[in-house]
């Protein structure tokens, strides 16, 4: 659904574990601008296992480490690192957002 409207959209936010899979998908929606959120990867697989999720998402097939792969994809777009360990910006990195999608039009 999200590549099918996507393109028809003059600016949207879309939020998903994307992967290197996705990259050239995302750069054909035109210029964006990338929010990564990190943190330390013990607290990453905690957060991790202590979800509750359906069970169609398949998370027992995720390899061991998966949080040690996970960096800003390259996109060629800017990219805000935000560690969500604790507290952080919200509204500097929504305005962060608001500044780069504005210079699309």
């Amino acid at each position: 659904m999200v590549w099918a409207l996507a393109p028809h959209l003059p600016a949207v936010v879309l939020e998903a574990n994307f992967g290197a899979r996705d990259a050239d998908r995302l750069r054909a929606l035109g210029p964006a601008a990338q929010v990564h959120c990190t943190g330390p990867r013990e607290e990453l697989e905690r957060r991790f296992e202590e979800r509750q999720r359906h069970p169609g998402h398949a998370d027992d097939r995720y390899p061991a480490g998966r949080h040690d792969q996970a960096r800003p994809l390259e996109l060629g777009c800017p990219v805000l690192v935000v560690d969500t360990t604790g507290p952080f910006d919200l509204d500097g990195v929504e305005r962060w957002v608001r500044q780069r999608l504005m210079r699309r039009h």
